[in-house]
């Protein structure tokens, strides 16, 4: 019997262990199966991220490889459109004598990407020598010689950065800016305008004084290009710089074109309307008319015709004064009538024709050019011999000596005025008026005369001297 149990027992205690091994077998495979389930998830986690770094990389290298090819693209795009050729037809070119060379030239010019079929370009400063107008003082008067010049397809200049214009200057649009300009406006020439214009304004100035003070310092500063009408009229080709207002404003050394195209631009940025005009001009060498670019500009709403490389002639061989030697007026703010007396109107640039009639400022240049001719030299205006011999006397009564007679351009001969006066002279020595010195047994005397011309004037200064002996 205690067999029995002792053999249920140990029967019992055998299943218990035999449950508790295969529960511990099922407990140790279940984590093992957990952990190779971790295991898995983190090798599939790596792999994943593997591959997305992998996407990254082709992603970040089509990317690269996208940017690389649109900055060739680009930059093969931009090279394609500056680098252009413009065949320059250069027409009437005057030479100092006055003969015109039919000549054809072609430039080569870099310019900007955005292309603009421009008008045909002409440019003309004709060559003329005004009269010797003096007897102990001549002054030859040279217009600058004609450089015509076409261009069928020209690139215009594009700016691309912002002004700093300070408190003189308060410009018009930029955008009416370029549709006026023939050649297009370059920042280095905007830049230029502001610092020319800044020098030379005063917030005090007047409209009309403000159009005085920059067609005075074009005169002043600029030379006209003579290299470049050298090689025209050789048959070669002109720098596309004598053609532009940085030409004028940075390079200091143009033609026509240059000239109306920095007039303008200055206007523009100091708040006045300017614009450009083209056609023919005459200098009455006899060479015919000739190509030609100048301007109008608009002051208390009204037009003026503008010729400032016409106002800028060579003086006694020299081209250019900074004192303004040279300087005159004779086309500066006058009518479309008196500027198509030897200049023929063509092309209005990108607006519709306007008539210039107002002489609101004759009076007021003309006094300019007078004061600029004489400084402040007493002046009486004459119509006759006659009155510029009682002219004479009556300075003489006063004691004056130096004076000037001023009349309708070639009304009157210079050489017979100096003469009268020099007789009137002689008998003002001669009158009970003149005390001479004691102890003098006779004297001489005698005139010199400078003439010069200006706004249709003829400007002749007179200086009376006595010498005792």
């Amino acid at each position: 019997m205690k067999m029995k149990k002792l053999l249920v027992l140990v029967l019992t205690l055998a299943l218990i262990v035999s449950s508790m091994a295969a529960c511990v077998k099922e407990d140790s495979e279940s984590s093992s199966a957990k952990k190779n389930e971790t295991v898995s998830d983190e090798k599939k986690t790596t792999e994943n991220d593997d591959k997305d770094s992998s996407d990254e990389t082709e992603i970040s290298g089509d990317e690269s490889s996208v940017e690389e090819s649109g900055e060739s693209e680009t930059t093969g795009g931009e090279t394609e459109s500056n680098d252009s050729t413009s065949s320059e037809s250069i027409a009437g070119e005057t030479t100092p004598d006055g003969s015109v060379i039919e000549t054809t030239k072609e430039n080569t010019t870099t310019k900007p990407a955005e292309t603009t079929t421009k008008k045909p370009a002409t440019t003309t400063e004709p060559t003329t020598t005004k009269k010797p107008a003096a007897t102990t003082t001549q002054e030859t008067t040279t217009k600058k010689p004609s450089a015509t010049t076409t261009t069928p397809t020209t690139t215009k200049q594009q700016s691309s950065t912002t002004t700093n214009y300070g408190p003189i200057i308060n410009p018009l649009s930029e955008d009416n800016l370029e549709k006026y300009s023939r050649r297009g406006i370059s920042d280095a020439a905007k830049s230029a305008a502001v610092t020319v214009l800044n020098s030379i304004l005063k917030t005090s100035m007047t409209e009309v004084e403000r159009v005085k003070a920059i067609h005075d310092w074009m005169v002043k500063n600029i030379n006209y290009n003579y290299d470049a009408a050298a090689n025209i009229q050789g048959g070669g080709t002109a720098n596309e710089s004598a053609l532009t207002a940085e030409g004028a404003l940075v390079g200091k050394n143009v033609v026509c074109e240059g000239y109306s195209e920095a007039f303008f631009l200055l206007c523009w940025t100091a708040g006045i309307d300017a614009r450009i005009l083209t056609g023919d001009a005459d200098n009455g060498s006899g060479s015919g008319p000739v190509g030609h670019e100048w301007n109008i500009v608009k002051i208390g709403g009204k037009w003026y015709q503008v010729d400032v490389t016409w106002d800028d002639p060579a003086l006694n061989g020299v081209q250019n004064d900074p004192k303004g030697a040279n300087l005159c007026y004779q086309y500066f703010l006058i009518t479309t009538a008196d500027m198509t007396k030897d200049h023929t109107i063509e092309e209005y640039y990108g607006f519709d024709a306007i008539s210039c009639t107002s002489k609101d400022f004759y009076t007021t240049v003309d006094t300019w050019a007078i004061k600029k001719l004489i400084g402040n030299t007493p002046y009486t205006k004459i119509t006759s011999y006659a009155e510029g011999n009682t002219a004479a006397q009556n300075y003489f009564k006063q004691g004056i000596t130096e004076f000037a007679l001023i009349y309708a351009e070639d009304s009157l001969n210079y050489e017979t005025i100096m003469n009268n006066v020099k007789a009137q002279y002689g008998t003002y020595l001669q009158s009970g008026a003149v005390t001479h010195p004691a102890g003098a047994s006779g004297y001489k005397y005698g005139v010199d005369c400078h003439s010069s011309t200006d706004r249709g004037y003829s400007i002749t200064t007179l200086t009376c001297s006595v010498e005792y002996y």
